[in-house]
Formats: structure tokens, sequence, C-alpha cells
């Protein structure tokens, strides 16, 4: 459990410095992360792949909406951005998952 809380220790003292635009991409991919792991698990998907399909689901969307920016006028593809919706989802998959088994 120790461990756990130093992730979350750790995450927090990362995004502190962040922008809010930072802490809404790793927080919407927490969320994203949460929903789809929840769901998997409703239709009796196995703990294993829940995780994989929601960590993978939740990077494809974060991908897709970087790409889409990408594509507007004064705008790039943020790989800082996506750095932020990485910490989202494995803090979802380390810190609530993991631990429940």
């Amino acid at each position: 459990m120790i461990k756990y809380s130093l992730i979350i220790l750790l995450s927090i003292h990362t995004m502190l410095g962040q922008s809010e635009d930072k802490i809404m991409h790793t927080v919407t991919c927490m969320g994203i992360s949460t929903a789809t792991y929840t769901y998997l698990r409703y239709k009796k998907q196995t703990k294993i792949k829940s995780r994989l399909i929601s960590f993978a689901s939740t990077m494809a969307i974060g991908t897709l909406k970087e790409v889409i920016d990408s594509r507007s006028v004064n705008n790039k593809f943020d790989w800082e951005d996506m750095g932020a919706n990485a910490i989202g989802a494995l803090s979802f998959q380390l810190v609530i998952t993991i631990p429940l088994g």
C-alpha cells in the first residue's frame, strides 16, 4: 500500500507545476480509464483484459484528440498532453485496479 501511496504523491507533485490544461488531460484520462474498466468488468471481462483495453482505449482517445488539435490553425500535436494522458491512464491502473486485485 505504501508503494501506491508514493505513486499518488509523485503524480500530484509532478502535476503541481503543470498548467490547468495538463491537469485536465490527466483527470479526464483517469475518468475515461475508470469508465472503460468498470464497463468491461460489468460485461464480465477478465481483470487483465479490462485493464489492457481501458488503458489502450484511453490512450487512443487522447491520441485522436491530439491529431484533431494538430489539424487546427496555430495548433500542434502536443507530446506533453500525451504525457499527461498517460499519467491519468496509468494512475488509474496502478492505484485503483492493481490493489483491488
